[in-house]
């Protein structure tokens, strides 16, 4: 059974997440840039009990792949996505029943948004800033928030909500810091999993397969993922 995250699809990546979608539309009085209404993002990393680090999807992959989160710029029917690879810069309390918390900066590796207004971001993509960004990783046991919202996203799509997520997902904790007042917020945002490695760290996933892998309740050692189930405001992460 397809289901719409790329959680439950079995994948790494975000096609099949809700906020997905198709050309934006134009019209006589729009501007050639693309203007972003908000966005969404998923992290992948290693967790090895004390911090992140890169992992590697498959055993005969020539190198590890860094820690990263997936920034996604959404528009009306348009979505672009930065791929940013994370440098942990400290430990940080977001929530009072964390597991673990990380104050994490990004470095851009790939992007496909190129039609940014620059007198906006800076460039016509968001590295200047997204780099200059920080931004907050932490996990904890799964609410019941976050779990009503996946079944709402399962359900929209027609399919029913399995109890192995409801088992074995947690809750992404996502933290944005502001630089003028020095203090960070914390939301709760979606669901996040452990997928449990081999011993040389390694996910060797098949392709269509991950959903059928050996996945942990807690944050243990192994790859973790979270992502945001819904668009959030702009405004979180930019300046203007």
């Amino acid at each position: 059974m397809v289901l719409v995250l790329s959680l439950l699809l079995g994948c790494p990546g975000s096609r099949g997440l809700p906020w997905g979608a198709g050309p934006e539309d134009t019209g006589p009085e729009q501007d050639t840039w693309f203007h972003p209404k908000e966005w969404a993002f998923e992290a992948w990393a290693y967790y090895d009990g004390e911090t992140l680090d890169g992992f590697r999807y498959y055993a005969n992959s020539s190198g590890a792949v860094p820690p990263y989160v997936a920034v996604y710029l959404l528009g009306t029917s348009l979505m672009c996505t930065w791929i940013g690879a994370v440098q942990v810069e400290g430990l940080v309390t977001l929530d009072e029943e964390q597991w673990a918390g990380y104050a994490v900066s990004l470095s851009m590796t790939e992007t496909d948004c190129a039609n940014l207004d620059p007198g906006e971001w800076g460039a016509v993509e968001p590295t200047p800033v997204l780099e200059g960004m920080l931004m907050g990783l932490a996990w904890k046991d799964l609410t019941d928030e976050v779990d009503e919202a996946i079944k709402e996203v399962v359900g929209r799509a027609g399919w029913t909500y399995e109890k192995e997520y409801e088992d074995l997902a947690f809750t992404q904790v996502l933290g944005l810091f502001d630089p003028e007042t020095g203090t960070w917020t914390a939301h709760d945002v979606g669901p996040a999993f452990t997928y449990v490695t081999d011993e040389d760290g390694v996910l060797d996933i098949q392709i269509g397969e991950l959903r059928k892998m050996d996945r942990g309740d807690d944050l243990e050692v192994g790859v973790v993922s979270g992502y945001s189930l819904a668009g959030r405001p702009l405004s979180e992460i930019t300046p203007f």
